[in-house]
């Protein structure tokens, strides 16, 4: 078997929400870079009923505070997150 393609640098991915079910692409994913990977998500609306990931094993997960403009429903839908700057500057 061949030896695994790694990514030689540090990888930042910013997510609205982080759902329970890519806990394993994205620990899969930081396991590939060498410089680690670093994921910035928040959460969501209570209606919207998104299970969302506790802890990622591989990963660092650095939680943001979504702030909902309108309903996800709505095409004037938008999300900010506090800290996004502050995030990748670190």
């Amino acid at each position: 078997m061949s030896d695994p393609i790694l990514f030689p640098a540090r990888l930042a991915i910013q997510q609205r929400v982080l759902p329970a079910y890519r806990l394993p692409f994205f620990d899969a994913l930081a396991s590939a870079c060498t410089g680690g990977l670093s994921l910035f998500a928040g959460q969501p609306l209570l209606d919207e009923q998104i299970a969302t990931a506790g802890a990622l094993q591989v990963a660092k997960l650095v939680p943001a505070r979504n702030r909902h403009l309108f309903s996800p429903a709505s095409p004037l839908y938008q999300c900010w997150q506090d800290g996004i700057i502050a995030w990748l500057e670190t």
